[in-house]
């Protein structure tokens, strides 16, 4: 139903997470308050608040339909303006062998991260009825163990009927849950830790950019992306174990590419391009999540979205599908349920809990490769079939299009293992 009588709702943090609440909750409320720490996207620079966004982003297939829901005409708009809509033909993939082509329509929108971010500021600052607050950061709840009624700024307080927390995996709502006397969730962790270096480069005058790229290697834990991104210029992203050096000039990035990488595509992909903005280097330790969903009586009035519930390793490339994914069903439980009632939190964190297994599998399984006391029968065997999949989908474009499918997630990770697939791992 929609939230009749329910003035105020309140988004923690100017994320791709809190501007897709923020649009979903415009649509059930009268007000929309954002409360950005720093200042939302509008200049295309990346922001603190997102160390992550020079690196390689693309909103997968399903993200951008859900999006596509919310802001019609978004990926054209985008792409108008330079962005790139890359479909089963259009990226050329090696790991353990090229990928079969295969004919899903699929499309993924590629551009920068602060670009992304920015078409979808652009979109929800024209909402009439949302306001944006920045430079301003929430220090605490206001209400009781049972509800939260607000929220606290410096010198103020902002009474919400709903707040939604996307501050990232930075967020601290447990530690605010614990003042108000509310039950927190525990936390989970898995290790997985990589490095990575990106940067810009564009083509000299009158050449043509690459088209996409990816090369992995996966004894070595190491994978060079490379995407057409706004502005004619191309982004590349390299990411590998944290024991690895990674490169700080460009000259290094090249060798580094002709040398560990197991075809020389990205190497000669980008050789002639020009570099037009220094190397940025970021180190990620483990992905994490706050299982929300297993609190017997989570605290009515906030619920948590995106990187505050779980984040993921970003070599998966899936954090901002799956706050589009978990923006919809926070979409679909507003037309459902009177967020005033009890029981409304609980089932917005039962609804989202298949959204973070889904993503969660594959980061956590890749942790435990070089862990052998990680390994019991059925985790060898995993690691086995997934590593032979690949080379399976160097011959077989049923098993490449459902890595696909599953990678966008417009499948469930068990598609798998159906008969038809699981015989064409199996058999090779």
């Amino acid at each position: 139903m929609n939230a009749t009588g329910k003035r105020h709702a309140v988004v923690l943090g100017g994320s791709i997470a809190g501007l897709l609440a923020a649009r979903v909750l415009s649509a059930r409320f009268d007000r929309v308050t954002i409360v950005e720490k720093e200042r939302v996207a509008s200049d295309g620079e990346v922001r603190h608040a997102a160390p992550q966004g020079a690196h390689a982003h693309g909103m997968l297939a399903r993200g951008l339909e859900i999006i596509e829901g919310l802001f019609p005409g978004f990926a054209a708009e985008l792409e108008q303006r330079g962005a790139t809509l890359i479909g089963a033909n259009d990226v050329r993939i090696y790991i353990a062998g090229w990928r079969k082509p295969h004919t899903n329509p699929l499309r993924v929108l590629v551009a920068t991260r602060p670009f992304i971010e920015w078409g979808l500021a652009r979109r929800v600052c024209s909402l009439p009825n949302v306001e944006i607050i920045e430079d301003a950061e929430a220090i605490g709840l206001a209400g009781s163990a049972t509800r939260a009624t607000g929220v606290q700024l410096a010198g103020r307080t902002l009474d919400a009927d709903l707040i939604v927390d996307a501050r990232g995996r930075r967020s601290n709502l447990s530690d605010w849950m614990k003042a108000l006397g509310a039950e927190m969730p525990a936390h989970e962790t898995s290790p997985l830790a990589s490095v990575y270096c990106s940067y810009l480069l564009q083509p000299k005058d009158g050449a043509q950019r690459p088209s996409t790229l990816q090369v992995a290697e996966i004894k070595d834990t190491i994978g060079a992306i490379i995407f057409a991104v706004e502005g004619n210029r191309i982004l590349l992203s390299l990411g590998a174990n944290a024991e690895m050096r990674m490169p700080q000039t460009h000259e290094e990035m090249l060798s580094f590419l002709r040398d560990r990488l197991p075809v020389p595509d990205a190497y000669l992909a980008i050789k002639d391009l020009v570099p037009v903005s220094p190397p940025a280097h970021a180190r990620f330790t483990a992905s994490i999540r706050r299982n929300f969903d297993a609190l017997s009586r989570p605290a009515e009035g906030i619920v948590a979205i995106g990187d505050a519930v779980a984040s993921f390793n970003p070599i998966f490339g899936q954090g901002m599908t799956v706050a589009a994914l978990e923006a919809n069903w926070l979409d679909q439980c507003l037309a459902k349920n009177d967020p005033s009632t009890d029981g409304f939190a609980k089932a917005y964190y039962t609804g989202i809990k298949p959204i973070v297994d889904a993503a969660w599998g594959f980061p956590d399984l890749e942790a435990k490769r070089g862990n052998a006391a990680a390994q019991p029968w059925g985790t060898q065997f995993l690691l086995w079939y997934t590593a032979r999949m690949q080379a399976t989908a160097s011959r077989s474009a049923l098993v490449s299009e459902t890595i696909a499918k599953v990678q966008n997630m417009l499948a469930s990770p068990a598609t798998l293992f159906k008969p038809d697939v699981f015989a064409r791992v199996l058999l090779g």
